[in-house]
């Protein structure tokens, strides 16, 4: 799965255990409309080497390869409830901030809906 954003921050990175480390990336999509979403995508143990390459800095339009992960979480006497990571493998970059932002296409709306009574021939 891929996501094409543009780079807001990087945090720090925390030593879970003496084997897994991790830090996240918050990529904004839809920047470019009013209502702009921030993503935070996890970066696990050797893959936050790779955040590094590229010279990739905050501004920068990036598109990251990601996998969507799901785990059920259920706690005796209450409900299941699911969780979803979204965890990086790849990254690279669109262009700079400084370039224009045309690189990514803008959100459009869906078309309006007909409604059903205009489209039936009776």
């Amino acid at each position: 799965m891929q996501l094409t954003g543009k780079l807001i921050q990087t945090t720090g990175v925390e030593q879970i255990s003496d084997t897994f480390k991790k830090t996240n990336l918050i990529i904004q999509t839809e920047h470019d409309t009013k209502y702009p979403q921030e993503i935070s995508i996890e970066v696990h143990n050797d893959n936050i080497a790779k955040l590094a390459e590229g010279g990739i800095k905050a501004g920068d339009l990036v598109t990251v390869d990601l996998n969507l992960r799901g785990k059920k979480y259920e706690k005796e006497g209450q409900s299941a409830r699911w969780f979803n990571t979204l965890v990086f493998w790849k990254w690279s970059k669109v262009s700079d901030g400084s370039a224009t932002q045309a690189a990514v296409p803008a959100y459009q709306a869906a078309p309006p809906i007909t409604p059903i009574d205009e489209q039936l021939p009776f």
